[in-house]
């Protein structure tokens, strides 16, 4: 959970039952999955950001097809059984934690909990082309470790 209250912390008591009570390996906070409202992007600056962030789910999913079933990879509002991480060789580049939880973790249910990415408050993002080229590399290299 980011600390800048753009992921609204009454969600995370769902998160984390979904954990304790419904047997999830992996909850996720979404802002594409169903129940989640027409703004729930609003929080991404402005239009463009959206299609980016939008865009950027599709090479999580054609190089790692099981994350197809998560609408919302690269989020940065989750909870998890410890074991999923359990032997697992994380090896993060840059901010997407649960891209790389989803790709080397090992999991067999993940749980969606709709939310809505609230608008910044203070502070700018840290989404620039940089990051980008970090993100195409970490997914290149979960690619790779198929």
């Amino acid at each position: 959970m980011d600390a800048d209250l753009q992921h609204p912390p009454e969600v995370l008591p769902e998160l984390v039952a979904a954990v304790l009570d419904e047997g999830a390996d992996v909850s996720v906070a979404s802002r594409y999955c169903r129940g989640s409202a027409v703004d729930a992007t609003d929080g991404l600056d402005g239009r463009w950001r959206r299609l980016v962030s939008r865009a950027c789910r599709w090479p999580v999913w054609l190089t790692r097809p099981r994350l197809r079933q998560v609408r919302d990879p690269l989020g940065g509002f989750f909870a998890l059984r410890r074991d999923v991480l359990e032997d697992a060789q994380l090896r993060p580049a840059g901010f997407k934690i649960l891209l790389e939880v989803l790709g080397r973790g090992r999991w067999e249910h993940v749980r969606e909990v709709p939310y809505r990415f609230a608008p910044r408050e203070a502070g700018s993002s840290k989404a620039e082309f940089r990051q980008g080229l970090v993100f195409l590399r970490q997914v290149g290299r979960l690619a790779a470790a198929r």
